[in-house]
């Protein structure tokens, strides 16, 4: 990897320096994460080379972008970017990971006006909203789908990884919103920590509590 960075020249390393102490919107403590990311950035811009990969699409705005654009500075890496949740839970530097990207997906609309609003002038052209769908073929009913009636408990059920940006918090201050409308709803929420830990799990727990759910 330290190799891969020699090679890349002085021209490449003013680039990636630059990018580090341009990050305005990390710390100190930041800009010595981002040059451990440029040691990852390097692996990713030799592997695109050893293996003749012309595009890299990264899933995520976070770390993994920031690994991304490195590759772009070092070696010219191309690369695009795909925003599923809400801009801020991916960390800082974003104008920068937004402006090196080829194109940005956005998975919703709501996302892609919000994107805008953040990045103001620095955001580019080439975003488009892509929504990710569902294959219709792999996911099929048992039975007949029967909407609730309003007669009985209104039973909602969503599935996924217990992380800040898939709104479960949104959700459950909905329930309390029907719960005070006085409509019977009973919500069950399936899914694990995607840190290894519980921390967001406690969270929602003492959410239900303090809302009285």
């Amino acid at each position: 990897v330290i190799g891969q960075i020699l090679f890349a020249g002085p021209f490449a390393w003013y680039r990636c320096a630059r990018a580090i102490t341009r990050a305005r919107d990390d710390s100190f403590a930041g800009k010595v994460r981002l040059l451990a990311l440029l040691l990852v950035g390097a692996k990713l811009a030799c592997l695109a080379r050893r293996r003749g990969w012309r595009h890299v699409h990264v899933h995520s705005c976070g770390d993994s972008a920031n690994a991304a654009l490195f590759a772009h500075l070092l070696l010219g890496t191309r690369y695009s970017l795909t925003l599923h949740s809400p801009l801020p839970f991916f960390g800082p530097n974003q104008t920068q990971k937004w402006r090196h990207a080829d194109f940005v997906f956005c998975v919703a609309r709501a996302l892609y006006q919000e994107a805008a609003e953040i990045l103001g002038a620095d955001f580019p052209a080439a975003v488009e909203i892509v929504p990710m769908g569902v294959d219709i073929k792999g996911f099929v009913r048992s039975s007949e789908y029967v909407a609730w009636d309003g007669r009985d408990v209104c039973r909602i059920f969503t599935c996924g990884r217990l992380n800040p940006g898939k709104g479960f918090a949104d959700l459950i201050h909905a329930i309390a919103t029907l719960k005070r409308a006085g409509i019977p709803v009973l919500l069950r929420i399936a899914g694990g920590d995607d840190s290894g830990s519980v921390q967001h799990r406690c969270d929602l727990e003492r959410l239900v509590a303090d809302l009285a759910l």
